[in-house]
């Protein structure tokens, strides 16, 4: 029930799970670059309720709100 209230559809998770199957040393070195960017700049995403990250805004450098 889940999928179906995300739109997770099971086409989706079948192509999702094919690309996971089919993945080969070589694809997974090639996101190397990516991992590395991701700890030189040693960010952190945290995604939950806005009004009580407002609260301990002083532990935050930057604050995002998603669009709607």
């Amino acid at each position: 029930m889940l999928h179906y209230l995300n739109g997770n559809s099971v086409e989706n998770r079948r192509k999702v799970n094919d690309e996971i199957v089919n993945c080969t040393v070589e694809d997974i070195r090639k996101l190397a670059p990516l991992l590395q960017s991701v700890i030189d700049h040693s960010s952190i995403c945290v995604m939950g309720n806005e009004e009580k990250i407002h609260q301990d805004a002083d532990v935050f450098d930057k604050i995002l709100s998603l669009p709607d």
